[in-house]
Formats: C-alpha cells, structure tokens, sequence
C-alpha cells in the first residue's frame, strides 16, 4: 500500500476490496493522522464521533452483501457548509449557526452515503465563505482558527475551501468535497498542489448547502488525482438532459490532444509572476505537442470593462445575491437556536460573541450586503453589467469568436476564474509547477495575520474552462496534462503526519470513541 500521503482512491478501494484493508482501519488511520496535526494545521473543524461505526457497517455490508461501488467504505471530508443529518454542526464555519438544523440533509451527503462513502468530518474553511470581511477572513472561521497551506511554515492556504485543499494535499482524507462561488475551489487548489473541480452550476446539487449565492454555488471535489476527482464527480453529479450516461473517469484517453482547440486569454496574462508564467508557457508547448492547436490572443471582449471595476463593484452581485440567499436559507431551518431571519441578526450575533474576534476581524462585506437594495437601480445595473460578462463579453463570446473547444490560463491570473464562476461556467485546476529556488519569499497580510504567500516549493496551479456541461472535455485535457508533467509528484508538504496505515493493524477493529477533534 502506499502511504497515505499519496493513496488515491483506486489503490485504497482495490485494497478494501481484496481484503488488504479494513474501512475501519482506514477511518482509524485518518483520524489519527488529522489528530496528530490538526492543532497546527487547522484544515479539520470536527470529525464525525460516528465514523468508525459507520466504516464498520459498511465493512460487514461488504462481506455480506459486496461493494456498492469504488467509494464504498472511503472516507470524505465535507467543507463545512454542507449540511448533514448526524451529530455534527454546520456553520460555514461561524459561532452564529451553531445548533442550528435543517430537516433534510444536503443532497452532496446523501449521494455519498449513498455510494458508501464514510463522512469523516467538515473541513475549516474562510468564514461565511470569504465573504464576511476582506480583513483577516482568508482561511479562518471563529470555530476552526487559522487554516495554514501545505507546503511552508505560516503559509496562506487561500480560500474559501481551505481546509479542504489543506486536507487533501496532507493525506487526511481520502478525497475532500469544496465549495465556490468565485474562486473558491480554483484558489485553495491551485495554492496547494491538488486538483480541482468545480462543476458546471446545477450539476451537483447545493440543496443543504449554507448559501453565499445560489446561482453560481456549486459543490465540487477536491483530490489529489484527476481520476479521484472524476470519480467523485461521478457520484456526485445529477442526471441531467447535457449528462449523458457514461462516467466522467471514461473521457480519458490518454495523452493525445488532437483535434482541440485550445485558446489562451494572452492580454489578461500580465500580471502573472515569472515562475508561473515560464510554466505555463512551457505548458502551451507541451499541449501543443500533444496535437492540440493552441490559438493565442484569444481575448475576453470585457477584459478592459472588467479590469476597472473597483473592488466593491468586483462583489457587488455577490452581495446582493447573498442578503437574499442567505435569508431564504435561515428562514428554511427546521432548527434555529437563535432565531436568525436575516443578514441584520448574524451582523448582530458576530459583533457580540468574542470568538468572532470582531472589530479585529472585520464584517465590511457583510456591511455592504447588507446595504444592498436588490430592486433598485444600481443592482440591476450591475446584474445587466453581469450578464455581459457571463456571456458575449466573457467564456462564451471567446469560444465562439475563435471557434475553440476550452480555454487555459494559469489559475488565478487574470479574470478567467471570476468569468467561469460569474457565467456558471465548469472549471478543472490541476498542479502546474512550484516556485523555484531563490525566489524571494513574499508575505501578505491577512487582517492581523501575517502568511507567507511566495516562496521556494510553494505550489501554483493551471485551469482549464470551458462552455456548460463541457467537463469530460475538460477532464480530458486535466488528465493529459497531470500525466504528462507529474508535478505532484515533486511537491514535498510541510511537516505531513507520520502516523500511516504501517503503524496499525490493516483488518483489526479500532476501538469506538469521540473522534471530535
């Protein structure tokens, strides 16, 4: 077996299912490797009390009965937005949800449980899905702390599903499940060294999920292989008349790119560092090499428009979107300690507990959603101003005017991640390189938090994206590229944990107890 820094899903589900390993055991291995560096980490809000029972069942449902499918018996960690009907809480990482309780679990759990799925625990994350403050929200929530990346001491993890990226790039998971909005996947998994995937809005259900805008929220998987996260997605997507019956791992075949029409967003590049910039050009090569035509210059019509918009307006909708998203949720909650109704009690409930850590921590985006009127006139501008972005002037416009099957970028470079998120567009982040040797180490504030965001071996990652339900596509280059780079395959994370599947009895039961970290 190989350590569980590096198992994927096919090896741990190939030794559950000749007997090599026990889920119980394997469940056993995650907790006490979260265990052992949680407390500086911070990737893990809770484990569930329960999973080494349910791995249990699930072990003797497998000699009874046989597997359910290559997920039976793996555990997942869920960002903590996504609700469950069991004896963890769901808060988006806030004291303010506390208790609270909605009477149907979300629909991401239930098809993992489902698929046989063990649900390990609910990943840290950046409070309210980053989109309470831009002063010291990165990474953080009141009941997880700081979450810190993989790869140096006091690294920024970004956000908003940092513990997730975290998790899955330390082996304390077999896979995680993120969340995003804008960014959110794209971001934490580019920052260390995963793969991504954030699915085409709709394909996998956000009905439980703690909202921040419905219509472009979307669940996605998080792991550290391309055929990991399809085999997720295979689970977790929902029928639709686009998805046609076959599984998303089946697009892949192999290395040959021929055929496709690549295009790269050049004018939007510029502010990319030398590094990234040097990789992904020699990644163009590379695909290009593959048999795909690579169409440069292929430039987004609303890059000017884009570009100008003042931080406020780059969030306006999304503010907007999240007064009234998150309104409808806590009016939906069959449990509500509290009795939130709106943005104006979790404003409240923030300012007065001291876990919040407010003023230090501040609520200026919470403010400014709060002070949104979503049917006056400058809302509705900015909603047409969106809709320009998400169409003609975006994703679509692009593939049209050069007639390509995808666009690449490097991640997190340019508008590329805010166009796919805007228009609901799909989007895969695979590792690209690391920063070499020598590179200046560069540090960023995040409220009163200083962290390392450049340095030696600190990952960076490349997207690719494309129009509605194009994932296989997508998948298919993702998994061409990650084959023939390997870049994973050279990071070497900061102080992972020891404790692996050597240190423990594969077949024996461990005993239950409160795993609650």
């Amino acid at each position: 077996m190989p350590s569980l820094l590096n198992a994927t899903v096919a090896d741990l589900s190939r030794a559950l299912s000749n007997g090599q390993l026990s889920s119980a055991a394997l469940t056993a291995a995650y907790l006490a490797r979260i265990a052992e560096v949680n407390g500086y980490f911070h990737a893990v809000i809770e484990t569930n009390p329960d999973a080494i029972s349910i791995a249990q069942a699930l072990d003797q449902e497998q000699r009874t009965k046989g597997r359910r499918g290559p997920l039976h018996g793996i555990p997942i960690l869920l960002k903590d937005i996504v609700f469950t009907l069991d004896k963890m809480e769901t808060t988006a990482g806030s004291t303010v949800l506390l208790g609270s309780r909605l009477s149907q679990e979300a629909r991401v759990a239930r098809k993992l449980r489902e698929a046989g799925a063990v649900i390990l625990g609910k990943t840290n994350m950046s409070e309210w899905g980053m989109f309470r403050t831009t002063k010291g929200g990165s990474g953080w929530t009141a009941r997880g702390g700081l979450s810190l990346g993989a790869y140096c001491h006091n690294m920024k993890a970004s956000g908003s599903s940092s513990g997730s990226a975290v998790a899955t790039a330390l082996g304390l998971a077999a896979a995680c499940i993120g969340g995003e909005t804008d960014g959110s996947i794209i971001s934490p998994a580019s920052k260390n060294g995963v793969v991504g995937i954030k699915p085409t809005a709709g394909l996998v259900s956000s009905d439980g999920l703690v909202p921040l805008a419905l219509k472009q929220d979307v669940p996605g998987p998080m792991a550290r292989t391309v055929t990991d996260a399809a085999c997720l997605l295979d689970v977790l997507a929902e029928e639709t008349p686009s998805r046609s019956n076959a599984s998303y791992a089946s697009a892949f075949t192999g290395t040959d790119l021929s055929g496709l029409r690549i295009g790269v967003p050049s004018s939007s590049l510029l502010q990319a560092s030398d590094a990234p910039l040097q990789a992904f050009n020699n990644a163009l090569h590379l695909l290009e090499s593959s048999g795909a035509t690579i169409v440069r210059d292929a430039n987004y019509a609303c890059l000017e428009e884009f570009t100008k918009l003042s931080k406020e307006e780059q969030v306006f909708t999304l503010a907007g979107y999240f007064q009234t998203d998150i309104k409808q949720y806590l009016t939906g909650l069959d449990t509500n300690p509290h009795g939130l109704k709106d943005l104006g009690d979790i404003i409240r409930l923030t300012k007065q507990d001291p876990l919040e850590q407010y003023p230090e921590r501040g609520i200026d985006l919470f403010d400014l959603a709060h002070s949104i009127d979503v049917q006056g006139a400058e809302f509705q501008a900015a909603l047409k101003q969106n809709e320009y972005f998400s169409r003609d002037g975006g994703i679509p416009g692009t593939l049209k005017a050069h007639s390509l099957d995808l666009i690449v970028a490097p991640a997190m470079y340019g508008p590329t991640v805010s166009l796919a998120a805007r228009g609901g567009f799909p989007a895969v982040v695979v590792p690209l390189g690391k920063y070499p040797e020598g590179t200046a180490v560069k540090q960023a504030r995040n409220g009163p938090d200083t962290l390392v965001d450049i340095a030696p071996g600190l990952p960076f990652g490349i997207i690719f994206t494309g129009d509605a339900h194009t994932e296989r596509t997508l998948l298919r280059v993702a998994f061409a590229f990650e084959q023939l780079t390997n870049v994973r395959d050279t990071l070497v994370p900061f102080n992972p944990p020891q404790t692996d599947l050597s240190h423990l009895d594969l077949m024996q039961d461990p005993p239950l107890g409160d795993s609650k970290v």
